[in-house]
């Protein structure tokens, strides 16, 4: 397929097909021509589809009791690709506002604004993995969130 779009591409203006040149012209329409008769011509993959999650037996496989229960014949699952839990201590420093500027957390316990950034729409503290701080900072601010829902500088179930 690709290789019939790019002959017609390098031979537009060629009514009856490619040029009889010796040159590389000549030459790229004969790699062409024989990569698509590869193409056409290889056996396609036969794919099996397996619906089930069993393991496939293997005619020359010796079978025990154990063998044939469930438990074993059945795939174990994969685990699950689980999400990084937060940033390197390098990067956490490059991103952390308040270690770059040696700024303690616990001093916005009042400030409901600086506060919301690190507070979801319902009210949860966001993650470490969210707000790039480091352990420390991110230790602090939670403490600091919670204190000011205590405070009521912040509501409890919303951002404000």
């Amino acid at each position: 397929m690709f290789a019939a779009r790019l002959r017609q591409a390098c031979s537009r203006s060629y009514a009856t097909g490619p040029p009889k040149t010796a040159g590389w012209v000549g030459d790229l329409h004969g790699i062409l021509d024989k990569t698509a008769k590869e193409i056409q011509n290889a056996p396609k993959p036969i794919r099996r589809t397996n619906t089930l999650n069993y393991r496939l037996f293997h005619p020359d496989q010796v079978l025990t009791e154990r063998a044939l229960q469930y438990e074993s014949c059945s795939k174990a699952s994969s685990p699950r690709s689980r999400r990084p839990v937060a940033p390197s201590a390098a990067l956490a420093r490059r991103n952390d506002i308040f270690h770059q500027l040696q700024l303690d957390p616990r001093d916005f316990s009042t400030n409901r604004v600086v506060l919301s950034h690190f507070v979801t729409e319902m009210g949860k503290i966001k993650s470490r993995y969210e707000t790039k701080l480091t352990v420390k900072n991110q230790r602090l601010l939670g403490r600091t969130i919670r204190r000011a829902k205590m405070m009521g500088v912040i509501p409890m179930l919303s951002k404000y």
